[in-house]
C-alpha cells in the first residue's frame, strides 16, 4: 500500500466571518447619473463625453435602448446609467 497524502480534520469556522459582522460594514452610498443620447454609438463626440464621465469618477452601470416613433420617423435613444461613490463631504447634486 502507497500512501500519497493524509486528510486533515477540516478546521471549525464560525460562521461570521469577523469583517462582514454586523455593525462592523457600512452601506455604500452612491450619487448616480442618467446620461441621454440620441448619437450613434459610434460617434466620436459621444465616445468623448462618456469618457470625460469615466475621467470624473463615473463607472458605467448600465445602459438601456429604446426605439421612438415620431412625425419624422424613427430614431433611437440610449440612455447610460452612471454611479461612482457618494463623497461624505459632496453634498449631493440639487
Amino acid at each position: 500500500m502507497v500512501i500519497i497524502g493524509r486528510a486533515r480534520k477540516p478546521k471549525k469556522r464560525s460562521h461570521a466571518s469577523p469583517a462582514f459582522s454586523y455593525g462592523m460594514m457600512r452601506a455604500m452610498k452612491w450619487d448616480y447619473l442618467i446620461f441621454t443620447s440620441t448619437q450613434e454609438a459610434t460617434d466620436p463626440e459621444l465616445a468623448n463625453s462618456l469618457g470625460q464621465l469615466g475621467a470624473d469618477g463615473w463607472e458605467l452601470a448600465s445602459v438601456t435602448f429604446e426605439v421612438h416613433a415620431d412625425d419624422n420617423g424613427d430614431y433611437f435613444e440610449r440612455n447610460y446609467f452612471f454611479k461612482r461613490p457618494l463623497a461624505d463631504d459632496v453634498p449631493p447634486p440639487a
